[in-house]
This record gives structure tokens, sequence and C-alpha cells, in this order.
């Protein structure tokens, strides 16, 4: 078991107990940094948690498909509206999921069809603003 396995089993019991998350995959390399992926799945999500150089960032994969994990923050933006404050912290990611876990279920699964539209349009706008920037910054 990795260590941030262990954290999560001792600092979020509550992905466990409440939203039924199991460990599906959990790795560790003690010569990389000590960075670790903790990959955690129910009926409804699938959660990534991953550990680099001591930051930790959590993904999600909405459980219909499996082929692109979206970042927390870039999810709540889409379900909320506002970009949340950026965390590193395993306690700080685990204070937004332990927030927004339920919405984030709900726009995974029977909202999927809307946020996946969202997370593709913020990203597309997104890409257009760096290459409009990159543009105006070589002056072509």
């Amino acid at each position: 078991m990795s260590p941030l396995q262990e954290l999560l089993k001792s600092h979020a019991p509550w992905l466990f107990d409440e939203f039924g998350l199991n460990v599906v995959a959990d790795s560790y390399d003690p010569s990389a940094f000590g960075n670790s992926t903790v990959v955690l799945e129910s009926n409804d999500i699938r959660l990534r948690l991953v550990q680099d150089r001591g930051q930790v960032f959590a993904e999600f994969e909405p459980p219909t498909e499996s082929s692109k994990w979206w970042d927390l923050s870039f999810i709540l933006e889409a379900i909320s509206g506002a970009v949340p404050q950026p965390t590193f912290e395993l306690d700080g990611v685990l204070s937004l999921l332990r927030q927004n876990l339920g919405r984030i279920v709900e726009a995974l699964g029977p909202q999927w069809t809307r946020t996946r539209q969202d997370l593709e349009q913020r990203q597309q706008d997104r890409f257009q603003a760096l290459r409009a920037s990159s543009i105006n910054r070589s002056g072509k």
C-alpha cells in the first residue's frame, strides 16, 4: 500500500464509507521523489489522486468513458462557473472533494453530456486564448 493510499484511508475515510469508492490501482515510486498514484472507483465515478514531487492533484473520469481524465479544478469551474482557489496539498484537495463530490458525481453521471460540452468548450476557449496571446507576443 502506497503512503498516499494510507493517507487517504486515515484522512478521508468518507471517500470509502459515504461514496463507496474502492481502490482499483495504487502505485508508488520512492526513487522518483516518492511519487504516488491512487485510482478510486465506484459505480458513479473514477477518481485519480496523484502525488507528484509532494504536490497532490485530483482528476476524474466519468463512469461511461475511460479515455480522458479531467482535473478537479477544471470540473469545478465547469459546474460552478468559478475557478476554485488553487491547492496542491492533500488536505486542501480533500477539502474541495468533500465539499463538492456529490455535485461532481451528478456532473459526471446524469449531467455528463452537458458537462462534457462545457469542459470541451472551456478547453477550446483556453487554447484559442493561448494561441492569440502567443501570436500577439510574436507579432505575427
